[in-house]
């Protein structure tokens, strides 16, 4: 059960800073010192328990309704975004969990300004879209979808470089361009707009309120759907071909 406090091995009480619920309502997050936990709301297990190297101040749930990562301020001036697990992940899968530095903490001993205090998640659109608010009181506007596609797109990599070995020969000039593509790769953070409050005082609580476009997609919807179904087409294709190679053997 979640409980206000939890003892550390040195006795000490550590606070819960901040908790969070996925739009759907079936799971839930919550930061203390340095660790962020996920739970399920109807069995109270674990879809994702971990520490990080600085304090939590916040956390937010992005990724559609389900709440598929969580995206969280340190105090160090990092953000990183985590992958959610499910219940039906094995334990294999859970040791596995994607993780993404978005925002890489800062280089010295007190990140000062730098630190994010407050992070909210903007409801509807693409479903990545964050609000972060600084110790430096500048709040900004943030988009992870990058970051997302990083830690989805790593899942098949090793199947697709084994594929590019098996045509090398056939196809280098193909390689070539294809080489060329790939140097424009996602970034794991966008920052859509920034602006500093008053006189940049530091910041405490934000609030966020957006409207969602009946029309518009999220990319969980389309995008990562499409992705999962171009990998069936694929799984297919290479099925049909090694059993061609079969028969001509």
């Amino acid at each position: 059960p979640l409980s206000s406090s939890k003892r550390t091995s040195g006795g000490r009480d550590v606070c819960i800073g901040h908790v969070c619920w996925s739009d759907d309502g079936n799971r839930y997050a919550f930061c203390r010192s340095n660790r962020v936990s996920v739970k399920d709301v109807g069995s109270g297990e674990d879809l994702l328990d971990v520490e990080l190297p600085s304090r939590v101040n916040q956390v937010a749930f992005v990724g559609g309704e389900e709440g598929m990562f969580v995206a969280v301020a340190c105090d160090d001036g990092s953000l990183p975004l985590l992958g959610v697990g499910n219940l039906s992940d094995s334990e294999e899968e859970a040791q596995e969990r994607r993780a993404i530095m978005a925002i890489e903490p800062v280089d010295r001993l007190v990140a000062g300004e730098e630190r994010f205090k407050c992070i909210e998640s903007v409801k509807g659109g693409s479903g990545f879209l964050v609000v972060t608010a600084n110790s430096g009181g500048v709040i900004s506007v943030m988009d992870l979808e990058g970051g997302a596609r990083m830690m989805l797109a790593d899942d098949n990599d090793e199947e697709e470089e084994g594929k590019k070995k098996s045509n090398t020969d056939s196809d280098d000039d193909e390689d070539v361009s294809s080489d060329e593509e790939e140097e424009d790769e996602d970034v794991a953070v966008e920052i859509l707009e920034s602006v500093r409050v008053g006189t940049g005082a530091r910041v405490t609580n934000i609030a966020v309120w957006s409207y969602d476009d009946p029309s518009s997609k999220s990319l969980y919807d389309d995008d990562f759907k499409q992705l999962d179904a171009e990998d069936e087409v694929e799984e297919e294709k290479s099925e049909s071909e090694e059993e061609e190679e079969e028969e001509e053997e």
